[in-house]
């Protein structure tokens, strides 16, 4: 009898601290965060360990380098992203005369074969030329206010940080913890299930690391020799886009050679084709190196989860969302008995 209180009493306790994850879940971003970084800094943290160096002085070093790293990294980013938005206002400030109009000029007059073409399709260009105008206006007012913004994030990033030390620290006295609460009968798949999940999630954040990385890496460098003049805002454009199943460095190239086709360079316009094609193939390469097959989400999957991290979470829900969605698949595997 006394078991059978204290099964009943894990699983209301479970579904009670459910419910309280699910209602404190929008206010959680920079501990989710925190949490994951210490996922995905556990194997070079355990590495260190194994080599001698304390657990707390081994997550100091790899949290600290990486965050030297990463602010090197954004200064330079910072800079390079300051020189090309300050470029994309001023030339904003010329939109009213690249817009085409109905009496003709502008862009659309520079392009000869749509002058030949019915007036409402060109008037439908003209509106596309203005919302893309109205798009990249409002990219630039983003921009600037997400600047005006990085002070507010201090202390959310100092709040990760911590979170990502301490419990990479006191990695192994967290799982003692966990499990102790546990009915007895239950530890064993819980441990399988703590396994299965951190190690899909740590491969998955890995994966996402460097081949989000090296298409951003990438494809700047091919807009760079292609002569865009936004190389940089592209790449990085190209490599958030990766996140998202069947878009990534493909959509940046391929509306890139869509405008010069319109422009009538049809040179240019393979030259953005192949590079985009060389970068996509050498992405998926990497992809399929990195992975193994580890992480494999349906890619229907990995959209409701991006959507719905975002809309609960905000930014760090792109990342939280397809976490969650490995720890409900470890789930539905550890009930069914599937590896």
């Amino acid at each position: 009898m006394a078991v059978h209180l204290r099964s009943w009493a894990g699983y209301a306790g479970g579904a009670a601290a459910g419910l309280l994850f699910l209602y404190l879940l929008p206010h959680m971003g920079p501990l989710l965060v925190g949490l994951l970084l210490a996922i995905l800094v556990d194997r070079p943290v355990t590495a260190l360990e194994a080599r001698g160096v304390g657990r707390g002085l081994a997550a100091a070093l790899v949290l600290g380098g990486g965050a030297l790293a990463l602010v090197l990294v954004g200064v330079g980013l910072g800079t390079a992203l300051y020189a090309e938005v300050r470029q994309l206002a001023s030339l904003l400030h010329l939109a009213p005369h690249a817009v085409p109009s109905t009496t003709g000029g502008g862009v659309l007059a520079e392009v000869g074969w749509l002058e030949s073409l019915p007036p409402l399709v060109q008037d439908l260009a003209r509106r596309a030329v203005e919302a893309a105008y109205g798009a990249v206006g409002r990219w630039v007012e983003g921009v600037v206010q997400l600047v005006a913004g990085l002070p507010a994030l201090v202390w959310p990033l100092t709040v990760s940080l911590l979170v990502a030390y301490f419990a990479s620290r006191d990695r192994r006295m967290l799982a003692e913890v966990t499990l102790r609460f546990l009915p007895g009968r239950l530890r064993r798949r819980a441990a399988r299930l703590r396994g299965r999940f951190l190690g899909q999630v740590a491969a998955f954040l890995h994966a996402q690391v460097v081949v989000v990385g090296l298409s951003a890496l990438l494809s700047a460098i091919a807009l760079a020799l292609l002569g865009s003049p936004f190389a940089v805002s592209l790449g990085l454009l190209a490599g958030l886009l990766d996140i998202i199943p069947f878009l990534g460095p493909a959509t940046v190239f391929g509306v890139l050679a869509g405008v010069r086709v319109v422009q009538g360079a049809l040179g240019p316009a393979l030259a953005a084709a192949a590079c985009g094609l060389a970068v996509t193939a050498v992405r998926q390469v990497a992809e399929t190196r990195v992975v193994a097959g580890r992480t494999q989400l349906h890619p229907l999957t990995v959209v409701v989860a991006i959507y719905l991290g975002g809309r609960l979470l905000g930014a760090a829900g792109f990342l939280a969302g397809p976490v969650i969605a490995l720890a409900a698949k470890a789930l539905l595997a550890e009930g069914t008995g599937r590896l």
